[in-house]
């Protein structure tokens, strides 16, 4: 490893923190060389008549009306998922059972291997898969489905076609073992989403047969999942945040399945709250916290656990959730979200993930203990972290890609996969704003129609900006200032990049900007496309010149590391200082030093133009980018001008004194998805250059 990236990790989380993490490593090492491993121990629970039975907490259906626009998605997710077809990021519908073929992550590909078994009910199968001493459990729990089934390939990446192996512990599983194989597919598959919008497709489903295929499905689904997986084996149990979301999906899906009238029989209900109770106490005994740095995973455990200990009847593993969930919710709400109530990750999708996980696990809470009432210092976080979420939502619900963004859900009732029609979709997070609202109330009622009003949220947007007046909202903590007007709203970015110098999910776009026009995105954040399966792109995805700002020499604001091992989630330098020195009046500017000379950029906003100044003395050789949306057509209108227009609306793009090229360049609307778009790329030849963006009026 490189050594300057070494001691800035040293520097950042601190001497002891990064010592406590070598001892355990060498603890690790030791434990294995004396044998002491993992491989032949038996995880299961003993079946046992006394594990903690299921309840089910005051959370009501929701309202039928509130589903009616998706009544036809929903069944089509459903049927495929009696099919094993489930959405692949970057593909789209495509069939997860064992043996099946894969279509590759760019020239990566593994081959799939000839299907060497046969599917039988007694489950002998299985002993080709778990090691032996699970798979007496495994066989048990799989011979309790009913009826033709054909199970999924829990550790198989059905992007590249690389398999993990179910009978291999955590220790020992390579979470990023070559390129092209990425962990988030099976993790993504494993976290049971579909589960949910199987359970919303039953209630809504006329048929009573295909009622009951859907219920079926279900719960042969679940006892695949819960025999596939020995708890502490394969890729699934190797990051608890994943075993936390698994949990809380499968048990709202089972929650909405009871609401709308199925009955489940003992032996499955009994499998599955021995399985929950094994969840729980892996995420309790494995929680993702460092006194010296913690983030979105850490939420994600307690959000888990708050979900399972309301549906858990009294027993010592439930005191244990709440002994965790009073040690740590409060305190980790103060911790990970800022004054001005945004998460400290610099990335608006981690600060909505984590904001939506947030908001589940103090949900819960609320169901549970209806004379709960939170110190008034959390109750003032709480409605900061609302406001803030409300603030940073477009007119039409849409939440700008800025850092990270890895798609992540914690219970998405309904689909939010990219459809043709619509490239923003998944950047819709208008959900999470209403279910803050609910906590902010404190009305525990309300609580008991979450989903409703949650599903709801769609039709009634919770944005509180007039849209006749110009506004200017700004959170310094988090480095963003939005201008609004009747038709436009810019977002600025220029702040610190998030987990006290870290930078795991920014990106170097400080002063770069993102553009809606009419609730429509125009200039864009380029997204992120991919984590660990390709470093490169990785890199390249949150570079500066990827960004809509000024790039020098090939500079970065913040250094990247080499190291594509750990380097990935950090940046290596924090010398930007990026900030904004005024907002107001209509005049928005940042300042940065990370090419060690300022660049500085004014925006003023007359009416429908801004006049956009970058100002940078560097000698070196300089240019501005700005991303399109794929969804704008961009034309040529001379050297110096160019039309940008989408669905009507046309915004004229000006150089003053530079020539504007065109040039293809990728774009990423959610994780794992790659698309061509333009980029406008204007050199700077001098100190100072003026760009001026005009909408045109119809």
């Amino acid at each position: 490893m490189d050594q300057s990236f070494r001691l800035y990790q040293i520097r950042t989380v601190g001497l002891r923190v990064t010592a406590a993490k070598a001892l355990r490593s060498f603890k690790r090492r030791l434990a294995d060389s004396f044998g002491r491993r993992l491989t032949d121990r038996a995880t299961f629970h003993v079946h046992d008549s006394s594990a903690p039975a299921l309840v089910l907490p005051g959370l009501t259906v929701p309202d039928a009306d509130v589903l009616a626009e998706s009544v036809d998605e929903l069944r089509e997710h459903a049927l495929r998922s009696l099919s094993t077809e489930l959405w692949l990021p970057g593909y789209g519908w495509k069939s997860h059972a064992h043996g099946a073929s894969c279509p590759g992550m760019e020239q990566y590909r593994t081959d799939a291997e000839p299907f060497p078994f046969e599917i039988d009910a007694n489950g002998e199968w299985m002993e080709r898969l778990i090691n032996p001493a699970n798979v007496r459990e495994a066989r048990r729990r799989w011979s309790l489905i009913r009826g033709p089934y054909i199970p999924l390939d829990w550790q198989r990446d059905h992007r590249s076609g690389y398999s993990w192996s179910e009978g291999v512990p955590v220790r020992d599983v390579r979470i990023s073992p070559h390129q092209g194989a990425d962990p988030k597919n099976p993790w993504d598959v494993a976290r049971m989403h579909h589960a949910l919008h199987s359970a919303l497709a039953f209630g809504l489903e006329k048929d009573v047969s295909m009622r009951d295929a859907i219920a079926q499905n279900f719960r042969s689904r679940v006892l695949d999942v819960l025999a596939s997986n020995p708890p502490g084996y394969g890729i699934n149990w190797t990051v608890p945040m994943e075993v936390g979301i698994r949990m809380a999906n499968i048990l709202v899906a089972h929650h909405l399945f009871r609401l709308y009238g199925h009955t489940f029989d003992d032996a499955f209900l009994d499998v599955l709250a021995i399985g929950m109770a094994e969840h729980a106490a892996w995420v309790v005994d494995h929680a993702e916290w460092s006194e010296g740095m913690r983030g979105n995973h850490f939420l994600s455990n307690l959000a888990g656990l708050a979900v399972c200990a309301a549906y858990m009847s009294p027993c010592a593993l439930r005191d244990r959730i709440d002994a965790f969930l009073d040690r740590h919710l409060d305190e980790e709400l103060l911790y990970q979200f800022q004054t001005d109530g945004s998460h400290f990750e610099a990335s608006l999708a981690y600060h909505f993930f984590s904001a939506e996980m947030l908001a589940w696990c103090y949900a819960f809470r609320y169901l549970r203990r209806s004379t709960y009432t939170p110190p008034a210092e959390v109750r003032e976080r709480l409605t900061a972290v609302h406001h803030f979420s409300a603030q940073m939502l477009s007119t039409n619900g849409i939440v700008p890609q800025i850092g990270d963004n890895d798609s992540g859900r914690f219970l998405p009732l309904l689909p939010f996969h990219r459809c043709a029609h619509d490239t923003d979709r998944g950047h819709r997070r208008s959900d999470v704003v209403a279910l803050l609202g609910l906590l902010t109330n404190a009305d525990v009622s309300s609580m008991h129609h979450a989903l409703s009003v949650i599903l709801g949220s769609r039709r009634h947007l919770p944005h509180s900006v007039p849209l006749h007046k110009q506004t200017m909202y700004r959170a310094d903590d988090f480095g963003i200032t939005v201008y609004r007007t009747s038709r436009c709203e810019w977002y600025m970015r220029a702040g610190s990049v998030g987990q006290a110098g870290r930078g795991g999910h920014a990106h170097n776009d400080q002063l770069s900007f993102v553009l809606l026009v009419d609730g429509q995105e125009f200039f864009t954040d380029p997204g992120t496309y991919t984590y660990t399966a390709l470093p490169h792109e990785r890199n390249r995805f949150r570079r500066t010149s990827s960004h809509n700002t000024v790039s020098v020499d090939g500079k970065e604001q913040h250094d990247l590391p080499r190291d594509v091992r750990e380097g990935l989630f950090w940046v290596q330098s924090n010398d930007a200082h990026a900030r904004t020195v005024r907002a107001d009046k209509g005049t928005w500017v940042g300042v940065h030093r990370g090419f060690g000379v300022p660049h500085t950029r004014t925006m003023e906003f007359h009416d429908h133009e801004v006049r956009i100044v970058d100002e940078c003395a560097s000698t070196a050789s300089k240019h501005l980018a700005v991303m399109c949306h794929p969804d704008v057509r961009v034309e040529k209108h001379s050297d110096r001008v160019v039309l940008c227009e989408r669905n009507g609306v046309t915004i004229r793009v000006e150089s003053l004194t530079e020539t504007v090229r065109c040039e293809s360049a990728p774009y990423s609307p959610e994780y794992g998805v790659r698309i061509a778009s333009c980029r406008l790329v204007i050199p700077m030849h001098e100190s100072r250059h003026e760009l001026r963006c005009t909408v045109v009026e119809r």
